[in-house]
């Protein structure tokens, strides 16, 4: 189980994470993080102001949020998986209620 409880481990993710998406001009729409089989499964939606990311851009902020996080070093101890992914077509829009980061 995660040594830090749920709501931290998203506080401590999103503050390692929002630098990086505000410099590949992104907005975070959501964030989840949930235990899963022991481990910490953490959740990233997120998509340009305009809309428009790729699966491209997708894949290179994964891996640098998975650096950032594997150097911090604060979920050392935890296991954990981290998906990120854009709303999609279907995503409710956030962007009045729930949206932060660079469009703000």
């Amino acid at each position: 189980m995660p040594s830090l409880n749920l709501e931290e481990v998203k506080h401590k993710v999103e503050r390692l994470a929002l630098p990086l998406l505000a410099q590949a001009k992104v907005d975070l729409v959501e964030l989840r993080v949930t235990g899963h089989r022991g481990d910490l499964l953490i959740r990233f939606l997120a998509d340009r102001p305009t809309g428009g990311i790729t699966m491209g851009e997708c894949a290179r902020l994964n891996r640098a949020i998975v650096k950032a996080i594997d150097e911090d070093g604060s979920l050392e101890d935890d296991g954990y998986a981290l998906e990120f992914s854009s709303p999609g077509i279907d995503h409710p829009n956030r962007k009045k209620k729930g949206k932060v980061g660079y469009g703000q």
